[in-house]
């Protein structure tokens, strides 16, 4: 096996197999995983806990649209679930 600038080739003298890989990145998936991983820390934070905040109050709203009435226990224990699977975490590991 030998490896020259970011390549790899594999050659086998018994079969005369070749194999050659060469490892580039990907235009999109890199910058996807490069926001995903907050490598850009700063400004990415911010815009990422402007944007939680943003589906927390979606959320509640969407709640406050039910008709009247509509409020069931489903409603509460399902608002109550998505409250406790990010703080049940964040207790255990902070």
């Amino acid at each position: 096996m030998l490896d020259v600038d970011g390549r790899v080739i594999q050659f086998h003298l018994s079969t005369g197999v070749v194999e050659y890989e060469r490892a580039q990145r990907r235009p999109v998936w890199h910058a996807l995983n490069y926001i995903h991983l907050n490598h850009a820390k700063k400004a990415w934070t911010w815009i990422a806990d402007v944007y939680a905040v943003g589906l927390i109050l979606l959320s509640l709203t969407g709640l406050a649209l039910l008709p009247k009435g509509q409020f069931r226990v489903r409603c509460l224990v399902l608002s109550i679930i998505g409250v406790l699977i990010p703080i049940i975490p964040l207790l255990l590991y902070y």
